[in-house]
């Protein structure tokens, strides 16, 4: 799907031809192309290669993600890869206090100040 755009045989005959009579506009009259059925189909499979976004969340850790890349090139030759790397404790409660303390208006209260109540939520953040 990442390197072709399409499952193969997702459609049944009618679905398919669904499909074809839809996208049959699109290609004549926009992309002045043969209003044919396989052109056509391929005007449609093309348009979903490039709107497609898919989201694939996998730990480098470990040989899994080296084993699937080599199952799978499409992973590496279709794809953007981002890595992320973990944040400080201290900087994500630092991000969450401020966050807080900006955003978020609390209630006063006798038995709990705000800054503790900021710092016991920060820490759970």
């Amino acid at each position: 799907m990442l390197n072709s755009g399409e499952v193969p045989n997702l459609w049944e005959p009618e679905e398919k031809s669904a499909v074809i009579t839809d996208n049959r506009d699109y290609n004549e009259k926009i992309l002045k192309r043969a209003g044919d059925p396989d052109t056509v189909y391929k005007t449609f499979v093309e348009r979903v290669r490039n709107n497609l976004h898919i989201v694939l969340c996998m730990s480098p850790v470990g040989d899994a993600l080296r084993v699937r890349c080599r199952k799978f090139p499409s992973l590496v030759d279709c794809c953007c890869l981002d890595w992320f790397s973990p944040w400080p404790a201290d900087a994500l409660f630092s991000v969450a206090r401020r966050l807080l303390k900006d955003d978020l208006m609390f209630p006063t209260s006798d038995e709990i100040e705000p800054d503790t109540l900021i710092d016991r939520i920060s820490s759970l953040c």
